[in-house]
């Protein structure tokens, strides 16, 4: 069983929960104040770099006051999907090549400290 994070399931909740924090008008900063965590937690939570359990999911439901049901019947209509086996990253917020990499399982390459 590959990595969940990886999977268009979970693509498809992280942009339904990005979507709902965007419909409410929230910022990824208004967000993570009322969740009580860094903004960059949101950021990686929305670019897939990290994934969040049930707990931490149900927690950012109650504070974008939708219901988690909601987001699991996402999960399950996308089950079923082909494209479940191949994520894309056209709907992943980001800023180019490194979600892209990511999406496709690849590390990035910083040159400075491989010394290139």
């Amino acid at each position: 069983m590959r990595k969940t994070i990886y999977t268009g399931e979970y693509q498809a909740l992280v942009l339904w929960l990005r979507a709902q924090r965007m419909a409410r008008g929230m910022t990824m900063r208004d967000l993570a104040v009322i969740l009580d965590v860094p903004h960059s937690f949101i950021g990686k939570v929305e670019t897939r770099e990290r994934r969040i359990d049930l707990i931490e999911f149900v927690a950012i439901c109650r504070a974008l006051s939708v219901s988690p049901r909601d987001g699991l019947d996402i999960v399950l209509a996308t089950a079923g999907e082909d494209s479940a086996d191949t994520p894309t990253v056209a709907g992943l917020p980001g800023k180019g090549h490194g979600v892209q990499a990511r999406a496709a399982g690849k590390r990035r390459c910083n040159p400075q400290i491989n010394g290139a």
